[in-house]
């Protein structure tokens, strides 16, 4: 089953003395074999495989997840944008470069990136229809890196307790731009 909607809004602490914690709204909830539509997932948490339309799975959840601990840790959502082209462009600063197999199988990446693989945005707020403005991609990588050095105690021991990992592993786990490469729910737990 995949949840489709893992945001903070949707998780809920049950026990905080027994790090009990329960997920909720599974209005979005398919199936494996369910017809998967387009339009899943919350924008600062959806998976670049959604956005690009690309076949996805129940690892869009993981990779969720993932977005949903960096926001514990920075105090606001990792890959905020308040468009498609944005998130996408907060992705790229963090992860790198949204990578050429994923590019090559989607059909609408054409969308979002010149042939040169730079993101822009067609008819942008304040430009006359038709125009095509091209997106800056932040350089925020050594940043988020840093930022990952000041996790306090809660988040380390939450991601110590889920992987036995360190919390960068965790993070980098959940958020591979590889769905192939992204951490399974099972392994993540085990």
């Amino acid at each position: 089953m995949c949840h489709c909607d893992i945001k903070p809004e949707n998780i809920c602490i049950v026990s905080t003395s027994r790090s009990k914690f329960k997920l909720i709204d599974f209005g979005s909830a398919t199936l494996r074999f369910d017809c998967h539509n387009s339009y899943v997932q919350s924008r600062w948490y959806r998976a670049p495989e959604v956005m690009l339309g690309l076949p996805w799975d129940e690892r869009i959840d993981i990779w969720s997840f993932g977005c949903v601990l960096a926001e514990l840790v920075l105090g606001r959502p990792i890959f905020y944008g308040s468009s498609v082209e944005q998130v996408l462009a907060a992705q790229s600063a963090v992860l790198g470069q949204v990578p050429e197999r994923l590019m090559r199988g989607s059909g609408l990446a054409k969308v979002y990136f010149t042939p040169e693989r730079e993101l822009f945005t067609l008819d942008p707020t304040g430009l006359p229809k038709g125009a095509c403005l091209r997106l800056p991609i932040p350089s925020e990588r050594t940043a988020f890196e840093v930022s990952m050095a000041s996790w306090h105690a809660c988040a380390w021991s939450f991601c110590l307790y889920l992987a036995g990992q360190s919390p960068l592993f965790v993070l980098q786990a959940c958020t591979s731009c590889s769905r192939c490469a992204r951490v399974c729910a099972s392994c993540l737990l085990a």
